[in-house]
């Protein structure tokens, strides 16, 4: 969606053809467990084509209860707010009060995310979005980037038109400060391809929780294979133990190669973090990985504090 700045809305987006353009928010209807709101409607389109420089550069805002996570946004409330929120861009379209870009609007559990490129776009959703006032007598309130709340998706399941978390407010807690510790350290690695340049460990930290979790349970689950089925043949002319060779062959499956430019999209776009780290972050959290090959203490690979799990 563009808006001229000239006082006169663009032939585009002229009063006459603006419906055939622009998806029009569809009525709420009832959400349950077989109909989720995962995405938002599919992903509802502003109607708005952007160009490969402003895909890549998008960013995120996100619109929810003051009280999250106390309280949340429901389904049908989540539908009802994305309705407003468009009928107040298009008045801002056809009005031509300023320049707003926009991509897509979309959900995640209890709140309300917008894609957008620039400055003016994040002021005008900053404005707008409070004079909605209370929603469903929810106050709302807007963050943005890493300020945005990490739902924890594997906790939330539905419950006829809600949606709840499995876990009690103590795991919760526990898994937070867990999360942060993996923050704390995928902050600290650099990326020397990138003249030292950081990671994003606000956007990417359920990622590396999940690698972390998965190699400790895949180490497991192997130390119980041999446990059951005795020792497997070690491989001809490596000097590698059986449970050496494991932690090798997990971490042979992240090898890959980036340009500057490729590592910088990645980096400001992925959700995971870059291959090295996604081998490195988990095998330095694992005392099985460092009593396996002999990590001294305190060394890079053998830290003195870990993220641990269980």
């Amino acid at each position: 969606m563009q808006a001229s700045d000239k006082g006169s809305p663009s032939k585009k987006f002229s009063a006459k053809n603006w419906r055939r353009q622009m998806p029009l928010p569809r009525p709420s209807k009832p959400r349950g467990i077989d109909d989720p709101p995962q995405r938002g409607r599919s992903r509802m389109q502003t109607g708005q084509a952007t160009s490969y420089a402003e895909a890549n550069s998008m960013m995120e805002i996100a619109v929810l209860s003051r009280n999250y996570p106390e309280e949340t946004l429901s389904a049908d409330q989540l539908i009802a707010l994305e309705d407003a929120i468009v009928q107040k861009m298009m008045k801002m379209i056809l009005g031509a009060e300023c320049r707003l870009r926009f991509g897509d609007i979309h959900f995640r559990f209890s709140m309300l995310l917008v894609d957008y490129v620039n400055q003016e776009t994040a002021d005008w959703l900053r404005a707008k979005v409070p004079s909605l006032g209370t929603w469903g007598s929810l106050e709302l309130m807007m963050c943005l980037g890493d300020d945005i709340p990490r739902a924890h998706t594997i906790t939330v399941f539905f419950s006829k038109r809600e949606l709840r978390s499995w876990w009690s407010p103590n795991s919760l807690v526990n898994y937070d400060e867990k999360l942060q510790c993996l923050s704390n350290q995928y902050s600290d690695f650099l990326v020397p391809e990138m003249r030292g340049r950081k990671l994003h460990p606000g956007k990417t930290q359920d990622e590396d929780m999940a690698d972390l979790a998965g190699m400790k349970i895949s180490y497991d689950t192997y130390i119980n294979w041999n446990e059951q089925n005795g020792p497997e043949t070690l491989l001809p002319g490596l000097n590698y133990s059986a449970n050496q060779l494991f932690w090798i062959s997990a971490a042979t499956r992240h090898c890959a190669k980036y340009s500057e430019d490729s590592l910088k999209e990645y980096i400001d776009r992925n959700q995971w973090s870059l291959e090295k780290f996604r081998v490195n972050g988990p095998l330095q959290n694992l005392k099985e990985f460092a009593f396996d090959f002999g990590c001294a203490k305190g060394s890079k690979m053998n830290p003195e504090n870990k993220c641990d799990i269980w």
